[in-house]
């Protein structure tokens, strides 16, 4: 599968919404990448700050 290039959150969001998927499901989706992430940082930081 060819990689698409990055784009901003606008258009991916408008890309969900033109397939049919739910707004409420969209939502959900990007809090919980948000939160992954969140907790991926706080797991790298506290490695850190237990090497220094």
């Amino acid at each position: 599968m060819p990689k698409k290039a990055p784009q901003d959150w606008g258009t991916l969001e408008q890309e969900l919404y033109s397939a049919g998927v739910d707004p409420a499901e969209v939502e959900a989706g990007s809090r919980r990448f948000l939160a992954e992430a969140r907790g991926h940082q706080l797991a790298e930081a506290r490695k850190q700050y237990v090497l220094a």
